[in-house]
């Protein structure tokens, strides 16, 4: 018998940012279920709904196993490069563990984008693109515009396929900087997807300052053990 799967798609926070266990590890034994690892420290949005989509029209995710999907900052993308490195650090690793900055694609690498990346690309013709890109090719709302409506296409293809799915929301990443009307039309995408599909918000899980990495006056944006420990029991709750 298949055993059901658990699929964790996000970013850092999600990712195993200095630690062995993230909260999609610790869940997935709760569940009982085979753990998916797709988090990614830099990771977008972008990559994020590439992924999950490329796994359920290939039939990797079905009915019966739950995705998990953390959204980030809209500006951050990922971007094809002919340009093939040999290292593999992740920009947060903890034993190898954490997904590295460059993932390996076709004849080349994935990149990864986020304001300020130019300043630990080792490539100079990326480090420059990066650095054009940040200067003059972002827009808050043409970033907003593409992604509510890639989430909108999401949604369908999870329900299309009655995939189970919780979106996990973090203050300060997704809507921080979105208008009004951005943020209730996000929301709104919601309103009829039932308990199949549904989000939470994690943000009051770093109120505790031992369930944060960072320290005070540090602002804390990433979980200890502990904190990753906690916020699988509170998933816990809502998907079992």
């Amino acid at each position: 018998m298949e055993i059901n799967k658990l699929i964790m798609a996000g970013c850092s926070v999600s990712d195993y940012t200095q630690v062995d266990r993230c909260f999609g590890d610790n869940l997935s034994e709760m569940l009982g279920f085979k753990y998916i690892h797709r988090a990614a420290g830099c990771g977008s949005n972008d990559r994020t709904i590439r992924v999950i989509t490329s796994m359920v029209l290939s039939g990797e995710i079905k009915q019966d196993d739950l995705v998990l999907i953390q959204y980030t900052n809209v500006h951050r993308k990922e971007f094809f490069s002919k340009f093939r490195r040999t290292e593999e650090t992740g920009f947060f690793p903890s034993d190898g563990k954490a997904t590295t900055l460059r993932e390996r694609y076709d004849s080349g690498d994935i990149i990864k984008f986020k304001l300020g990346a130019s300043e630990w690309q080792r490539v100079e013709a990326e480090k420059h693109f990066f650095n054009l890109y940040e200067q003059n090719f972002i827009s808050e709302k043409y970033d907003t515009e593409v992604f509510i409506n890639r989430h909108y296409s999401l949604l369908a293809l999870l329900e299309k396929y009655n995939i189970k799915t919780l979106f996990i929301l973090v203050d300060g990443y997704l809507t921080a900087d979105m208008e009004d009307t951005d943020i209730k039309k996000f929301f709104k995408s919601f309103t009829n997807t039932g308990k199949q599909i549904t989000y939470t918000n994690i943000s009051s899980f770093f109120d505790r300052q031992d369930n944060c990495l960072e320290k005070l006056p540090i602002p804390p944006s990433h979980f200890s053990e502990k904190g990753h420990y906690e916020v699988a029991n509170y998933l816990y709750e809502i998907v079992n």
